[in-house]
């Protein structure tokens, strides 16, 4: 869920709202990278 409120709904509400309706928009939560040594993953 995306939620935005306030002043924001009025202003930059507007311009997301097109952005959402003209391109794939993709939201990630704890995203993390996963590197390989020598054949081992290792955690960043």
């Amino acid at each position: 869920m995306f939620t935005i409120w306030n002043d924001l709904t009025d202003n930059e509400g507007v311009v997301l709202l097109q952005l959402f309706h003209e391109h794939t928009v993709i939201l990630a939560k704890r995203v993390a990278v996963t590197a390989y040594h020598r054949g081992k993953i290792v955690f960043p």
